[in-house]
């Protein structure tokens, strides 16, 4: 029996010239219909001009102007996706179904199945920021996951990874302390990150769900299509050092409703620039500008005092290898001071894409088509950022020189101890007095 041949391009052992990927200047955009409407209205123009017995310099002209409307781009975007944009800014996401399949969660929106991958910290990562905010902990590489696209017989049609961050669970007297103690950090201090594997039920899917069909049942056959691929997934990071489980239904429906439970009141007020009214509670998402598509700018936008910060990459196939990565960062703020400084550390305002870009950080709903900047990435060019693998852990202390460190601690019940200098005024490691109440 022959081996099944992988679809993935053939590695040169030639060394290859990496550039950073960015999103691309294009002028004009035609897709298929639009380009089939300009034919039609250039050839109207056309004879229209001659009909008036007009030059051939003015037929040219005619015809320039009208593939200028209909493909022309206006900061980034054609006529018509404005008009879509404006005509879609306030439809909202609706609830997509949630089963379970031999212990796998299943999410089910109509027209595509998603299975969830929980990233989980390496044991006991320490983390360090210097006095600059600089440095940060290992992030989830585009690249490995835009390989993961493709494998095999099996062609996903997008991956997302959700990172929901912050840097406290709650606004008090405490945290505000602990705020000025720490100073600007790069990374999340807390939180968690999922990798979602989605697959479209199209034609080209149905031939591994049938090969992989054993109990006479084709949604079994494509449910374990999808857990092969989402195990890949979750093999591949841990490669490279990540842990990771696949998500039960369980576990799924939590990590909604927790984010959820966060941003239910402002997504009910859609806006063009926000989710919410900005006097309160509301919600506001960014793209990268042009130029800040690199790790410097990604570390800077944790600088910024957000109540929760979703952070959200999604990477669509593009074939041969190249897939379209569009990364979004929404912010969970009240009152509108505390991105005063978005601008300056290389964000825009997704304008009529808020509610597009909070629903990918809400696995259990229908995903609204993504309108945002995305730039092509590949074996030659590559995202200069990478997503936040979680929070980066608890505040052990700062170094001599500034370095602020800190530890992932894992969940379950291992004591954590700690070992070194005390202070010789107050017996606690220096910036680590823990918060006494009672």
């Amino acid at each position: 029996m022959s081996r099944r041949k992988n679809h993935e391009p053939r590695a040169s052992l030639e060394p290859r010239l990496i550039r950073h990927a960015a999103p691309a200047r294009d002028l004009i955009s035609l897709t298929p219909r639009s380009a089939l409407v300009a034919s039609a209205l250039s050839t109207a123009s056309v004879l229209g001009a001659s009909g008036f017995g007009l030059g051939v310099g003015a037929a040219a002209a005619s015809v320039a102007a009208v593939f200028a409307a209909v493909g022309g781009k206006v900061h980034g975007r054609t006529v018509g996706e404005w008009i879509t944009l404006r005509g879609t800014k306030n439809v909202l996401p609706e609830q997509a179904a949630l089963f379970s399949r031999d212990g796998v969660g299943v999410v089910f929106d109509g027209h595509t199945v998603t299975a969830l991958v929980e990233i989980t910290p390496r044991p006991w990562q320490l983390t360090c920021i210097s006095a600059t905010g600089g440095g940060g902990s290992p992030v989830i590489s585009a690249d490995i996951l835009r390989r993961q696209l493709r494998r095999y017989d099996i062609g996903l049609s997008r991956i997302d990874v959700i990172c929901a961050g912050y840097k406290f669970a709650a606004n008090d007297t405490a945290s505000g302390v602990l705020d000025t103690l720490i100073g600007p950090v790069s990374v999340p201090l807390g939180g968690s990150t999922v990798v979602a594997v989605s697959l479209d039920l199209e034609a080209d899917v149905l031939e591994p769900a049938y090969a992989r069909t054993r109990r006479g049942s084709l949604p079994h056959g494509l449910c374990q299509a999808l857990t092969i691929a989402a195990t890949r997934v979750r093999n591949a990071l841990a490669e490279q050092g990540f842990g990771g489980r696949i998500m039960s239904a369980q576990q799924i429906r939590d990590f909604h409703d927790a984010v959820l439970a966060q941003v239910v009141r402002a997504l009910a007020v859609p806006k063009w620039r926000t989710c919410g009214a900005t006097s309160g509670v509301h919600t506001r998402t960014y793209v990268p500008a042009r130029g800040h598509w690199n790790a410097e700018s990604a570390g800077s936008w944790n600088h910024l005092q957000a109540h929760r910060q979703y952070t959200t990459l999604t990477l669509t196939p593009q074939g041969d290898g190249r897939a379209l990565a569009q990364p979004l960062v929404t912010y969970l703020v009240r009152g509108g001071d505390a991105l005063a400084k978005a601008e300056s550390y290389g964000l825009r305002t997704a304008g009529g894409q808020q509610v597009a870009g909070l629903s990918r950080a809400l696995p259990v709903a229908s995903h609204l088509p993504l309108r945002s900047a995305g730039a092509i990435i590949d074996d030659q060019r590559q995202l200069g950022f990478g997503i936040p693998a979680g929070g980066a852990g608890l505040f052990v202390g700062s170094q001599a020189d500034k370095t602020r460190v800190f530890v992932a601690v894992s969940p379950a019940d291992e004591p954590l101890w700690l070992a070194g200098r005390l202070c010789s005024r107050c017996r606690w490691w220096p910036g680590c007095r823990p918060r006494i109440s009672g």
